[in-house]
């Protein structure tokens, strides 16, 4: 479900030579070590840089643009920091100011005042869904009228239920956007519904295809390990919905 917990899988995979798929990490080091029976599904953290700090510049162009990067500590918002930075770099730019948060942390201010002391042109978030949540409403409160920016995590559901109404006019790189002329994302997103009262984040439909995925490569494999690693490689790139 997350980067540590597929990298401690990954340790055991390796030796037990059995198929993992992780269907929603984004941390590209979970296959850098080149073990064969790792695949994940999820666009990986340097694509997603890529994507968004060319919107930050882009959008900044002509404006005060004096950028300010706040994240958290915790191994997700690190490993997508690392690459944002190494994209920044790239472009021969880099955030002016940054301010790390311990993931959880309920007391910001002294990151706040910071903040405010900068008056950047654009506040760029890289946190877990609700540790961005508290921090895209805190940053709301602080300055007027604020171009604010986050990583892929403001696409799934608890970033929208406790950012509220602070969520407006954020910017952030989404991982799933519905094709609703395509049969089987319409049902999956009706059933969906239907099952959990609300609508299907990234997660999920990453999820959801991730699973057709493996269950594809089951019956064309067999009940035989060597042969469903080889059926996923044959299967890819999966054509689902995300």
């Amino acid at each position: 479900v997350d980067s540590p917990s597929t990298h401690l899988a990954e340790q055991v995979v390796a030796k037990a030579q059995l198929l993992l798929i992780s269907p929603i990490t984004t941390d590209k080091s979970v296959t850098l070590a080149g073990v064969s029976w790792m695949f994940a599904s999820a666009p990986t953290d340097d694509v997603i840089a890529r994507v968004l700090v060319t919107d930050v510049l882009a959008t900044l162009e002509g404006r005060p643009n004096k950028v300010v990067l706040l994240n958290a500590t915790d191994h997700e918002s690190r490993m997508t920091v690392r690459e944002v930075v190494k994209e920044f770099s790239r472009r021969q730019r880099s955030p002016d100011f940054r301010f790390e948060v311990s993931p959880g942390a309920l007391a910001i201010t002294n990151q706040m005042a910071a903040i405010e002391q900068a008056q950047p042109g654009a506040v760029l978030i890289v946190a877990g869904a609700e540790d961005a949540a508290r921090m895209v409403v805190a940053v709301r409160k602080l300055i007027p009228n604020p171009i604010i920016f986050g990583s892929h995590s403001m696409g799934r559901t608890p970033f929208l239920q406790l950012a509220g109404r602070a969520a407006e006019a954020v910017r952030f790189p989404l991982l799933f956007v519905p094709n609703m002329d395509d049969s089987t994302t319409r049902r999956f997103i009706q059933q969906f519904k239907t099952d959990h009262l609300r609508d299907p984040d990234y997660t999920a439909a990453l999820t959801y295809d991730t699973t057709r995925l493996l269950v594809e490569a089951l019956r064309r494999g067999g009940l035989n390990r060597a042969h469903i690693r080889d059926a996923m490689l044959q299967l890819s790139p999966w054509n689902g919905m995300t």
